[in-house]
């Protein structure tokens, strides 16, 4: 898969498609942003097209600052909430069925690089579609 702007590695036996938070979500949010439909659904169709029977995870990844707003406790719901946001999207847009995705809210535990920085948190908040050997039903 190559895509401008979305970073693409391979993971053990795994390929993880990294999808930047900034472009699909107002920070801090589980609200899509109206040009965050274009990016998943190209996203999907190269998917759908590359890999149309496996398994893929919908990982929510925040940095590691606290969830504010009152309207998460935490990190991981507001991740977890973020990945719900792109399943459904993808479900409603793609051609990719609900039995070959699920849901993961990973919060702040797996970072990419540094908090340090902005740019680093930048980065950490991130959606990964991730690409199981496992195929679907």
């Amino acid at each position: 898969i190559d895509l401008p702007n979305v970073h693409v590695r391979r993971d053990g036996d795994v390929i993880r498609i990294e999808l930047p938070g900034d472009r699909l979500f107002d920070y801090g949010t589980a609200q899509l942003r109206p040009e965050a439909a274009q990016l998943i659904t190209t996203v999907a169709a190269e998917l759908a097209h590359t890999y149309p029977n496996q398994r893929i995870g919908v990982e929510g990844h925040t940095d590691s600052d606290p969830a504010y707003r009152g309207q998460w406790r935490s990190n991981h719901q507001l991740s977890a909430s973020q990945a719900m946001a792109v399943h459904d999207a993808l479900l409603k847009q793609t051609r990719l069925r609900a039995e070959q995705l699920f849901i993961v809210g990973h919060g702040p535990n797996h970072p990419l690089v540094s908090n340090a920085s902005f740019a680093g948190k930048q980065r950490n908040r991130r959606i990964e579609l991730v690409v199981y050997p496992e195929r679907g039903r």
